[in-house]
């Protein structure tokens, strides 16, 4: 048996050999410690026993053991969280409602949004199931939004859409030796009436992956992420593929922010479908709609949203933290960089984890203000605040 002793220099580590006599003379040891020294207040020497009395009065109360039932989904928990996402194009004011249970074995979250149609307004429906090891998540949604109020290029890229669809996935992590490994399938459907292309009807199977990599030495500690997604369906015009990784790298000292890059491509190609999941650049995700479900749209929020697009797009983004911000230079491009949408800045990014017991999900929030240095916006400031709820 080992345990610590404190004394005047700190702590010690002892032995006590497992046998009736060792024990004996430790305990016969401790007992002026028991007698003299006891203080309830203090955090290392143990409260003085006292007898049992006999009244009943002193007891502590007791009842009947209850009989084992199964845990289902739990005791539901319900919380409401307000919200904003405001930047070019004007302001949407949100409101979710999260349910969960004392180990999140069971999440739901409803996200609602009103306000201007330049950005999503709508409802949104996600719920995540955790009663195995491989996560089970749907999200269902139906929004509209009308970029074109802002910038009349998203008209001809078919952004100005009501949609209406769902998604069911499956995701497993795993913790190895020094990171991480995530991986996703799903199936999606939607409806979307378009503007500029009629109504159609958009079906696809995505996959994706993350392996994220931590080292640590003596004063600095590093962070590596790669991730990519694959997707691959029909909109009614025809048939489309997509891919699109990420690379990211992180370092820093001691506890402090990491120093960051973050680089990204994609293409997209197919058949009588491509044209219309072309990648646009600009703004930023969707608060209603999760961005593995939503892949066309590349985030540059210093722009509004169809600035650019193409089949491929490339971008990158450098960031030095200054807490509690960060400071940043990005860019993105559709044609390798040969013309290109770039921007500096000043940004917050909150994340505060899920607690279960306490049945709060987890929130990303993101604040910005930005200059954006190419057309169509040269030289002007945008601020941006937006955030995600995920049960």
């Amino acid at each position: 048996l080992w345990f610590l002793s404190l004394q005047a220099s700190g702590y010690d580590l002892r032995r006590i050999r497992p046998d009736g006599a060792s024990i004996s003379r430790a305990r016969n040891a401790s007992a002026p410690l028991h007698l003299d020294l006891v203080d309830s207040l203090s955090p290392i020497l143990p409260p003085r026993l006292l007898a049992q009395a006999s009244d009943s009065s002193r007891r502590p109360a007791r009842s009947a053991v209850s009989d084992e039932r199964p845990y289902g989904v739990g005791p539901s928990r319900f919380r409401y969280l307000p919200g904003a996402a405001t930047g070019f194009g004007g302001t949407s004011l949100l409101l979710g409602v999260v349910r969960s249970d004392p180990v999140g074995r069971l999440g739901v979250a409803v996200l609602g949004a009103v306000g201007a149609s330049a950005l999503p307004a709508g409802i949104a429906l996600n719920i995540t199931s955790r009663a195995a090891r491989t996560e089970r998540i749907l999200n269902l949604w139906s929004s509209h939004e009308r970029p074109s109020g802002q910038f009349s290029g998203a008209f001809d890229e078919g952004l100005d859409l009501t949609r209406s669809g769902g998604a069911v996935r499956v995701q497993r992590s795993r913790v190895i030796d020094g990171g991480e490994l995530l991986g996703t399938v799903a199936l999606l459907a939607e409806r979307q009436n378009s503007s500029a292309f009629g109504s159609r009807t958009r079906d696809a199977a995505i996959g994706a992956f993350t392996i994220v990599g931590h080292q640590r030495d003596e004063e600095l500690r590093y962070q590596e992420q790669l991730s990519a997604i694959v997707e691959a369906g029909s909109n009614g015009a025809g048939s489309y593929s997509r891919q699109r990784s990420t690379f990211f790298f992180g370092v820093g000292a001691g506890s402090r922010p990491l120093t960051s890059a973050r680089l990204s491509f994609g293409t997209e190609g197919g058949r009588d479908g491509s044209d219309r999941e072309r990648y646009v650049i600009g703004g930023f995700a969707s608060p209603l709609i999760d961005p593995l479900l939503d892949a066309r749209r590349v985030d540059a929020p210093a722009y509004p949203v169809g600035s650019s697009s193409s089949t491929s797009f490339s971008s990158f983004r450098f960031a030095l933290p200054v807490p509690p911000v960060e400071l940043f230079y990005a860019g993105a491009s559709p044609d390798l960089f040969k013309t290109s949408l770039r921007s500096y800045g000043v940004e917050l990014r909150q994340r505060v984890a899920a607690v279960p017991a306490l049945g709060t999900p987890d929130v990303d929030v993101l604040a910005g203000f930005a200059r954006a240095l190419d057309a169509p916006v040269t030289k002007e400031w945008r601020y941006y605040i937006t955030f995600a709820v995920r049960p």
